[in-house]
């Protein structure tokens, strides 16, 4: 199913790339396998350009994006699959370059790379697709080498993970975000409350709200599952929905949880990236 269309969508990374009168040399697909039986989230292609190109990009979006600091001479387009499973579409793309636009902000530009331009994918156009130009960093997947490391690597690279996440979680947010769920980006180019990629609805003006929102989804997929058959039979389906109607508010309180604190988290640490010592991740 992910091989449908592939002509077409290296077509599309070329259009990206000629909008910036960027000539590549080579575009190779990350991570593909055509065989593969779900469909992609994104499809993603590392660019090697002819001629490196020595500074700014002509962005039809300038809001989140960043100007090159030198000249780049490797790239990435990445493409958001529409038919990715499970993926809210609605501001998909605008999500990601704001949160990454916070998180380099947040004094993390050195592993969260840079983007140079995007463009979201307009409803009312059937073919259109989404797409992020952004800076290229070197590495090799955390996943496939973790395991491999000796104990004093897998402690330093734990460690920088933790470090990183922590900045992540730290970076400042605009005052314009007011509520809990996912980014968006504004006509005026201000970064403001909006829908996650992971969850439809919201947002949400408190956590409990949220997480009202997330258990339904969750409870909504039991029901189809003929294996679960929504926890029904066994009663715990029924404790479910009194915790939800009567607990979920209590216990948060009860806590002591701040609902309005808002910081940025992330969602899979699974795809790190492993770079050369001392064992960067990101």
């Amino acid at each position: 199913m992910n091989h449908e269309h592939f002509e077409e969508r290296l077509a599309l990374v070329r259009a990206v790339l000629a909008k910036h009168d960027l000539k590549p040399e080579s575009i190779a697909p990350i991570d593909y396998d055509e065989k593969c039986p779900f469909p992609y989230n994104n499809f993603t292609y590392k660019v090697a350009l002819a001629t490196p190109s020595p500074g700014g990009f002509d962005n039809a979006n300038a809001a989140c994006t960043s100007v090159p600091l030198g000249d780049v001479s490797s790239l990435i387009v990445r493409l958001s699959n529409p038919n990715a499973e499970g993926i809210n579409q609605a501001n998909r793309v605008q999500n990601e370059v704001a949160a990454l636009f916070l998180a380099r902000r947040g004094q993390a530009p050195s592993v969260i790379p840079a983007v140079y331009d995007w463009h979201a994918r307009s409803p009312d156009l059937e073919n259109d697709m989404s797409w992020i130009l952004m800076e290229f960093k070197t590495g090799v997947g955390l996943d496939q080498h973790f395991e491999a490391l000796s104990e004093t690597q897998k402690a330093a690279v734990i460690d920088q993970i933790a470090d990183i996440f922590s900045v992540v979680q730290t970076a400042p947010l605009p005052q314009t975000v007011t509520q809990h769920g996912g980014l968006n980006v504004g006509d005026d180019g201000d970064i403001v409350s909006g829908e996650m990629t992971t969850l439809e609805g919201g947002p949400w003006p408190t956590y409990a709200a949220f997480l009202q929102t997330k258990f339904a989804s969750r409870l909504k997929d039991a029901d189809q599952s003929s294996a679960l058959r929504g926890w029904k039979e066994n009663g715990v389906r029924e404790r479910i929905d009194a915790f939800l109607t009567s607990g979920l508010q209590k216990r948060l309180g009860d806590s002591g949880v701040d609902e309005m604190q808002r910081v940025l988290v992330h969602g899979d640490l699974s795809k790190c990236c492993l770079f050369p010592p001392p064992f960067i991740a990101c």
